[in-house]
């Protein structure tokens, strides 16, 4: 993992395995998110990606406001415009909103939070 990372992977994502009928590999075990070696494997995606949302940091990202955070009340997701993390800013924005976003921290391996430092009014097309 840590090779593909310093390659340029801006992300680890890692899936189960499910074993299909009919298949060379029908009779493997499914994965389990209770083995030590997934725990192990977990771990070191979770620690790769969040070291990769920290170059991140301080940072401005441009982005589209998505829809409201389930998570965090008040705040609203935004997806990169290129490439870059997806975000969290506090705010009620509409979708489709066009900010400029300084990232201010990493709250997992898949999303940092942030706040609008500009929104579609100011952003030049």
């Amino acid at each position: 993992m840590k090779a593909v990372s310093d390659a340029g992977a801006e992300r680890i994502i890692l899936y189960g395995f499910r074993p299909l009928p009919g298949t060379a590999f029908e009779k493997h075990p499914e994965s389990s998110t209770k083995s030590d070696l997934g725990m192990l494997l977990r771990n070191e995606a979770d620690r790769i990606n969040r070291e990769k949302k920290d170059n991140y940091l301080d940072k401005t990202i441009r982005g589209i406001a998505a829809e409201p955070s389930w998570v965090r009340h008040g705040y609203t997701m935004v997806n990169p415009m290129e490439e870059g993390p997806l975000m969290t800013v506090p705010g009620g924005y509409s979708p489709g909103t066009l900010l400029k976003v300084l990232v201010t921290k990493v709250l997992s391996g898949g999303l940092v939070a942030g706040e609008v430092v500009q929104d579609d009014d100011e952003i030049e097309p």
